[in-house]
């Protein structure tokens, strides 16, 4: 009799944990499908219930990243991203690599650079020589330089020659944050284009490749009155990173630190950038330190820096 309680109690638990099992993936499928809906209050409940639920989401978030609805898999990416499950890759990979909807391939192109697991470059490689959409093209160069270094370098030369412009000059600028300065003289030949958006990114080029000698050019980009307010704001951060590059290394940061005081908005927003580019302890600890102080000037630059990097930061900044 005994025995037979025992095997009905253990009957009973199963069962009540295969039914709490079922409501919790019906609910969580549930979350999924409101991540669809316009009504802000209700997208965003559902991120927050499903974020929540940490790994335990993962699976059904997976799903939604093949749901019929561009706005689910967009945000369903989103969410897996900020979980950071290594075994969500290949969902990135293959969103990236062959969805129909620009902005869940824009959304799966920033998920393999911050899980930047093993096969993140090369996938991001296939990307950039298969995307069709411009600002993707160019999201993946920047990624794929920031999670390989100089690992990359062969792939930039190789944009070089691309048909766009934009996208030539965003390798030229990443070729230069590396140190090689093998496309200056194309980088300096666009500051002169008729389209806006290659004069900014020509002055970003020329400002990543620091030399000196481009000083004149940029600040005559920067003193044209009829010139882009963007364009503009390129020339001068160029011309501050160059400034910055002639300053002893031991003094680079201090200045960043003085900078991101500053009362020009501008100039504050230059030195969180710098300070995020040069992923290295001492600078994650001075964006940090803004952070941390409420009346800070520069509190807000400094935070948009900080959450610009995978949340596994440590091993980002001390590569």
């Amino acid at each position: 009799q005994m025995f037979k309680k025992m095997v009905g109690a253990t009957i009973s638990s199963a069962c009540l944990l295969l039914v709490y099992g079922y409501v919790c993936a019906r609910t969580l499928n549930e979350e999924v499908g409101d991540l669809g809906s316009n009504d802000p209050a209700v997208h965003q409940r559902a991120s927050a219930a499903l974020l929540a639920s940490g790994r335990g989401a993962i699976a059904s978030l997976k799903i939604g990243g093949t749901h019929t609805n561009p706005v689910v898999r967009r945000r369903c990416l989103k969410i897996l991203k900020r979980l950071r499950d290594p075994e969500a890759f290949e969902v990135f990979e293959s969103a990236a690599l062959t969805d129909s909807n620009a902005r869940v391939r824009q959304e799966a192109i920033s998920g393999i650079s911050r899980l930047a697991v093993k096969r993140s470059g090369k996938v991001l490689e296939q990307v950039l020589r298969t995307e069709n959409d411009l600002a993707n093209r160019i999201s993946a160069i920047r990624n794929l330089s920031s999670i390989e270094g100089k690992r990359a370098i062969p792939v930039l030369r190789e944009t070089l020659g691309d048909s766009n412009a934009l996208v030539r000059l965003n390798a030229a600028r990443e070729l230069g944050r590396n140190g090689i300065a093998d496309a200056y003289d194309l980088a300096v030949s666009f500051l002169k284009s008729a389209d806006w958006r290659e004069r900014a990114a020509a002055a970003e080029a020329v400002g990543a490749i620091a030399r000196k000698d481009a000083l004149p050019l940029l600040r005559a980009l920067f003193e044209n009155p009829k010139e882009e307010r963007r364009v503009q704001f390129d020339a001068i951060s160029a011309i501050r990173h160059i400034e910055l590059m002639q300053l002893p290394p031991g003094m680079r940061v201090a200045h960043l630190d003085d900078a991101l005081s500053h009362s020009d908005w501008a100039v504050r927003t230059w030195a969180a950038a710098e300070l995020a580019n040069r992923r290295d302890a001492e600078s994650k600890a001075v964006l940090e330190s803004a952070v941390a102080k409420k009346a800070h000037v520069g509190r807000e630059q400094a935070r948009g820096a900080l959450a610009g990097f995978r949340d596994d930061l440590d091993r980002a900044w001390d590569r």
